[in-house]
C-alpha cells in the first residue's frame, strides 16, 4: 500500500509542478516533448507531425504498465470552404485538431513488453458549427532514434520502424476517437537492453493523408462514405457466395472470400492457396459458437458491432477478435463491454478483464466499484467474488478503491 500512496504522490507532485510551470507560462526545462515540430507539403502529399521525446527510455523506466502521455495538440490542414458567417474566428479554422497518446510499456498485461501509440481527434469549432460528428481519415506511424551526429550539434534521426497505413473513422462523441497500435514495437526491438536501460531520444512521425470523408451531407462524400464499406450489402446475402462455413453445432454460413480476404489478414492467408482451406469449399470453423463467429463476420462485411450482444457473446467475439487480429474490431468489443458495466455485470466484467489481462475492461469495473462502494460492498456480486478467495484481485479492488492505481 505504501509503494502505491508513494506511486500517486509522485504522480500528484508532477502534475502540480507542470501546472505551476504552464500557469507561468515557462516550459519545464526537462520536458518530454520539446522540438515538435508539423510539416505541411503540397496537396499531394501527407502532413507531417513530429514528435520528439527525449529520455524515453527512462519513460519506460518509470511508467506502469497502462500508464500513458500526451502530446500537444496540433492542427492538420484541410481543403474544406470556409464557414460563411462565422460566429468566431475559431470557425474560420477548417484544420482538424488531433494529439498522439504513447504507452511507453503497453495498454495493458497482453502488451506489457511492446509501445503503444494512438491518434486522438477532437471536434474543432468548425465541425461543431457544422455538425461534423465523424472524421475518416488514413494515417501512419513512424519511429527513429535520433543519435548524435558527431558532425554537427543536431540529432541524426534513424528509422527505426514505419507501420502500414490505417483508415480509420473517428466518431466525435464516442469512445471511437483514437485509434493506433496496441502493440506498434517490442522494447526489445527498440535496442533498450534487457532492464530497459540503454539511453534513448526517440521522435515519432505521423503522416496524416489527404482528405477522406468528413461527414458533410453532400453528392461527394455520399460516394465516397459508400465506397468504404462496399460489402456491407452481401451480409447473409448467398449471391455470389463461394464459400461455407460450417460449425460444430451444425449452423452454417455462406460467405465471400474476396470479403474476408480483403478484411482479414487471417483470411487472407487461409484463403489464399498455401493452405488446404483455399481449394475447399466448405471450412469447419471449430471451437468457435455460431453466435460469436457470426459477429466476426458481421463486422468484417460492415467494419460495425452488432447491436444487443449479451455479455457471454461479447467474451467470445473478444477472444475471436484477439486471435483473428482485428485490432479496431476488439477496441469496439471492449467499448461495449465497459458500457455494459452495472450494479448487476460489473462482477462478470471484472473478472473477464482480470482472466484475458484486458487493462482496460478491468479498469473500468474497478472504476464502477470504487465510485459505488456502499452500494456493492454488500452486494450478492462482491460476495461471489470473495468467496472466489482470489487474494490478487481482492487487493487489487482495495488498492484502486483507497488509491485509484492499480497494483
Amino acid at each position: 500500500m505504501n509503494k502505491n500512496c508513494s506511486f500517486r504522490q509522485k504522480l500528484r507532485n508532477l502534475a502540480a509542478r507542470k501546472q505551476r510551470e504552464s500557469s507561468s507560462g515557462k516550459r519545464p526545462s526537462d520536458t518530454r516533448d520539446n522540438n515538435t515540430r508539423c510539416v505541411s507539403n503540397a496537396s499531394h502529399q501527407p502532413f507531417a507531425y513530429y514528435w520528439t521525446i527525449r529520455g524515453f527510455h527512462e519513460l519506460v523506466a518509470c511508467h506502469p504498465t497502462g500508464c500513458f502521455m500526451y502530446s500537444e495538440r496540433f492542427w492538420s490542414p484541410s481543403t474544406r470552404e470556409p464557414l460563411e458567417n462565422p460566429s468566431s474566428p475559431a470557425e474560420e479554422n477548417t484544420s482538424y485538431l488531433w494529439r498522439l497518446k504513447i504507452y511507453p510499456k503497453g495498454v495493458d498485461d497482453k502488451s506489457k513488453d511492446h509501445v503503444a501509440i494512438y491518434l486522438e481527434a477532437f471536434q474543432s469549432p468548425y465541425e461543431k458549427k457544422k455538425n461534423i460528428i465523424t472524421r475518416i481519415k488514413t494515417f501512419r506511424f513512424a519511429f527513429y532514434r535520433l543519435d548524435a551526429n558527431p558532425n554537427t550539434t543536431a540529432l541524426q534521426p534513424s528509422l527505426i520502424i514505419c507501420r502500414h497505413l490505417l483508415e480509420t473513422t473517428f466518431e466525435f462523441g464516442t469512445h471511437n476517437r483514437d485509434y493506433g497500435f496496441a502493440k506498434m514495437i517490442t522494447l526489445k526491438d527498440l535496442c533498450l537492453g534487457d532492464d530497459n536501460s540503454k539511453q534513448l531520444d526517440l521522435m515519432v512521425r505521423l503522416e496524416i493523408y489527404n482528405d477522406a470523408y468528413t461527414g458533410e451531407s453532400s453528392e461527394e462524400d455520399d460516394s465516397v462514405n459508400c465506397s468504404l464499406l462496399p460489402f456491407e450489402k452481401y451480409f447473409n446475402d448467398e449471391q455470389f457466395a463461394d464459400v461455407e462455413l460450417v460449425f460444430d453445432c451444425g449452423s452454417r454460413i455462406k460467405a465471400h472470400r474476396v470479403v474476408l480476404a480483403a478484411r482479414s489478414a487471417y483470411f487472407e492467408k487461409l484463403l489464399g492457396g498455401d493452405w488446404l482451406e483455399g481449394q475447399m469449399k466448405q471450412i469447419h470453423i471449430k471451437d468457435v459458437s455460431y453466435e460469436a463467429f457470426q459477429c466476426v463476420l458481421y463486422h468484417l462485411y460492415t467494419s460495425k458491432l452488432q447491436d444487443k450482444l449479451s455479455i457471454d457473446v461479447l467474451k467470445d467475439v473478444y477472444l475471436q477478435a484477439d486471435m483473428l487480429c482485428l485490432e479496431q474490431f476488439g477496441k469496439a468489443v471492449v467499448d461495449r463491454l465497459i458500457s455494459m458495466i452495472n450494479a448487476d455485470l460489473w462482477d462478470q466484467i471484472l473478472m473477464f478483464g482480470w482472466e484475458v489481462g484486458d487493462h482496460q475492461v478491468k479498469t473500468g469495473a474497478l472504476e464502477y466499484v470504487a465510485t459505488h462502494w456502499y452500494e456493492v460492498k454488500e452486494s450478492e456480486n462482491m460476495k461471489r467474488i470473495l468467496e472466489m478467495r482470489n487474494i490478487d484481485l481482492i487487493e487489487e479492488i482495495m488498492s484502486f478503491r483507497f488509491f485509484g492505481v492499480q497494483k
